[in-house]
């Protein structure tokens, strides 16, 4: 059963590779995986910084909070409309 699964994975792998094979949609994901890698390295330099900044300005742990809550929901929000959008355009 193992031996199928794998193989189901493999067909499933290479059918997707295979649909890219232009220099134009590889570019694509190179573009579409620094993008996320910049994303998250926004993440690394904030999470360290921002509380004990903010504090010394005088916002509360609540709003702190806060500012960490609406920067992940709009990535939330953002990830869901271009995962749309590509799903539309048929790029992948």
């Amino acid at each position: 059963m193992a031996d199928g699964g794998m193989t189901i994975l493999k067909e499933a792998s290479s059918s997707l590779f295979s649909k890219m094979t232009g220099w134009k949609e590889r570019l694509y994901m190179v573009v579409v995986l620094m993008v996320q890698l910049f994303a998250i390295s926004t993440d690394t330099f904030l999470f360290p910084f921002f509380p004990q900044e903010a504090l010394k300005r005088g916002l509360t742990d609540i709003h702190i909070g806060i500012v960490f809550s609406a920067f992940e929901f709009s990535r939330f929000v953002m990830s869901v409309t271009v995962g749309h959008l590509v799903s539309i355009v048929c790029i992948i």
